[in-house]
């Protein structure tokens, strides 16, 4: 129960500090900056979805960004974030469809424990492509 209750929590932050939706009132952006970046490389293949954990020490800040993806640069792919699920899967809380930038895509609070991150592609890749995604955390 645990684990869904800090799922609910952490789906609700991140939806509403990223949002673009309409009717969703948004939580301010963690204030405390990030202490530290862990970085994620990998080949995507077209259709398919990498999946990674993380840990947060501590509940906090948590910054998503695509920084890089060998395609052309309008190639967009999903990137979203969760927990880890007891069979693996990366149950996303949210998700964006983005492509590589400098700007974090995701953007919230996450509360302390296992965290999982995926990038998918949704369509657009005709070959593998390299990519780099870094989260930022407290």
């Amino acid at each position: 129960m645990m684990a869904r209750l800090s799922l609910s929590v952490l789906c609700l932050v991140l939806a509403a500090a990223c949002s673009r939706q309409e009717g969703t009132t948004a939580l301010p952006i963690p204030e405390v900056p990030p202490v530290s970046l862990v970085s994620f490389n990998g080949t995507l293949q077209p259709q398919a979805t990498d999946t990674y954990t993380f840990t947060l020490a501590q509940s906090g800040y948590v910054q998503a960004t695509l920084v890089g993806l060998g395609a052309p640069p309008s190639t967009a792919v999903a990137l979203a974030i969760g927990t880890p699920s007891t069979t693996g899967v990366c149950e996303a809380s949210y998700s964006v469809t983005t492509t590589a930038g400098p700007s974090a895509q995701i953007v919230g609070t996450g509360l302390a424990g296992n965290l999982c991150i995926t990038i998918h592609d949704v369509g657009n890749l005709t070959a593998p492509a390299l990519y780099t995604i870094t989260v930022a955390k407290s």
